[in-house]
């Protein structure tokens, strides 16, 4: 069945936003550990499967080059996830959804720090704008907050779970080339899933496993349901839909990721969207479209000054 790559890329933003929703549902009874853990042996188990034969067949290149793998794990996989499961713990699903809307922005600078990437004068002018609609969602619009520096730990956790995407993508960019790309995905996983186990013991170790005994049958769907939708849907909608449009066309969709936590969270958790929430969505947006589409813009003026000549 072919579906439209504009569906898939619709799909998969509504997903990802399912993991704010349950994170916040589960918060305080699941450890982030736990949870972060329990997500990727779902979705080892889903595919292994099907990706199984060719993994042992492509051994040789994982094993070469697992320090590489053991990276993604940890920033992809672990940080990423386990950040924004701690992030809902302490902030609201629809300010932890808007603060990931950053990530085309990290992954631009981490890229230019790290890698020299250039960035254009549209892009250093849309990354600043992104980050004053950023900052104004951690201060909630409000001067008093930023002149005491008063931020919410969540968003804070949710800043590194962004940050840890950024240098997770950025890598990639650059190495994830070695590796066959059929396989390259359920490798990573079982890396994120080597990565979080002793996390996960620690957790268990420091704070016990009392949590346990509060589980019932919703819980149970939580874990499974994060380990299908934003874990597994939502990647291979994405991952299909990159074959057939381009990743600045892809990027757009990503802006959909804040406007459907919004609604749900609103109709499902009963969360409140405020004013702030306008503005600093309205910068954050803004900036990532400038950001992204810099060439497109820059083709445009080009256009523009060759018709007025």
């Amino acid at each position: 069945m072919n579906i439209s790559p504009n569906i898939l890329l619709v799909l998969a933003p509504l997903f990802w936003s399912l993991n704010f929703l349950i994170g916040k549902a589960i918060a305080g009874v699941i450890p982030p550990g736990a949870m972060t853990l329990f997500r990727w042996l779902i979705t080892i188990i889903i595919i292994l499967p099907f990706y199984r034969k060719q993994l042992v067949l492509d051994k040789k290149v994982f094993l070469t080059h697992w320090p590489l793998i053991l990276i993604f794990g940890l920033t992809g996989y672990f940080i990423n996830s386990a950040g924004a499961f701690l992030a809902v713990t302490y902030t609201t699903a629809i300010n932890a959804a808007f603060i990931a809307a950053l990530n085309p922005i990290a992954f631009a600078v981490i890229s230019f720090i790290f890698f020299k990437e250039r960035i254009s004068n549209m892009q250093v002018i849309g990354i600043i704008i992104s980050l004053v609609g950023v900052m104004w969602i951690l201060f909630k619009g409000d001067i008093l907050n930023i002149l005491s520096l008063k931020i919410n730990i969540g968003d804070g956790f949710m800043l590194i779970s962004v940050l840890s995407w950024a240098v997770y993508s950025t890598v990639l960019k650059k190495k994830g080339t070695i590796f066959p790309l059929n396989t390259l995905f359920p490798a990573m996983v079982l890396g994120g899933i080597l990565v979080s186990l002793p996390y996960f013991i620690g957790e268990a170790i420091f704070t016990g496993v009392d949590w346990l005994k509060n589980l019932d049958p919703k819980h149970y769907l939580s874990i499974l349901a994060v380990g299908i939708f934003p874990s597994f849907l939502a990647l291979y909608s994405w991952n299909t839909a990159l074959q057939t449009v381009s990743s600045n066309h892809a990027a757009i969709f990503l802006n959909l990721i804040p406007v459907f936590t919004t609604i749900l969270s609103i109709l499902i958790l009963g969360e409140q969207f405020v004013f702030y929430h306008v503005i600093g969505g309205l910068l954050i947006f803004s900036g990532v479209v400038m950001v992204t589409n810099d060439q497109f813009f820059r083709n445009k003026l080009k256009e523009r000054f060759a018709t007025n000549e």
